[in-house]
């Protein structure tokens, strides 16, 4: 385990380098998202009804996030099929990449 030190903001931080993995997804630390999975991601059980009303609480929760452009910027780099990211849903970034959704 990597020793920890208190950052100024009241996050730890890792003492050393970052790996390129970490590095890869450190501005994901700063989202309101984090602890919220399953706001962010459909289970196949769930009804349209309660999807459509994650979906909602979703978006409203990143409307005010600090890496909300971040996150847009990753989930339309890396083609993320799944959840709510940056704001945009499923059907959002097909929508935006010019794509249309099967199933």
């Amino acid at each position: 385990m990597t020793a920890t030190k208190p950052a100024r903001d009241g996050m730890k931080e890792r003492a050393g380098a970052l790996t390129a993995q970490e590095d890869r997804w450190a501005w994901a630390d700063q989202g309101k998202c984090i602890g919220r999975a399953d706001l962010f991601y459909n289970s196949d059980d769930e009804s349209k009804v309660r999807r459509r009303r994650k979906e909602k609480q979703a978006k409203r929760l990143c409307e005010t996030c600090p890496v909300k452009s971040r996150c847009q910027q990753h989930a339309m780099e890396n083609r993320e099929l799944y959840g709510v990211w940056g704001g945009l849903s499923e059907n959002d970034r097909h929508r935006l990449a010019g794509r249309s959704r099967s199933g």
